[in-house]
């Protein structure tokens, strides 16, 4: 049986209101072309930012911990995603 439901996770910026050179990461989550958004409270430096990858540029210490976050919360949603899903299927 086919599922016609779809799911999707994004990373996205969004600019600080009172300091247009800093951004706050969140998670944008599609289910059916509904959309959500949550913060993840971080806030990196909007320049660090390659949305193509939609993951922080650099190789120092807050770039590596802020990736292996972004990396922990997108494995996180996606195993719950996947158990939502089965238990919709039965």
């Amino acid at each position: 049986m086919r599922s016609t439901h779809t799911f999707g996770i994004d990373f996205i910026t969004r600019k600080c209101k009172e300091d247009k050179k800093k951004a706050f990461i969140y998670i944008r989550i599609t289910v059916d072309e509904e959309r959500k958004e949550i913060s993840l409270k971080e806030q990196i430096i909007a320049a660090s930012w390659d949305s193509k990858r939609e993951m922080v540029k650099g190789k120092r210490s807050r770039p590596k911990q802020l990736i292996r976050l972004l990396m922990m919360s997108d494995s996180e949603l996606e195993k719950n995603t996947e158990c939502c899903m089965m238990q919709a299927l039965w």
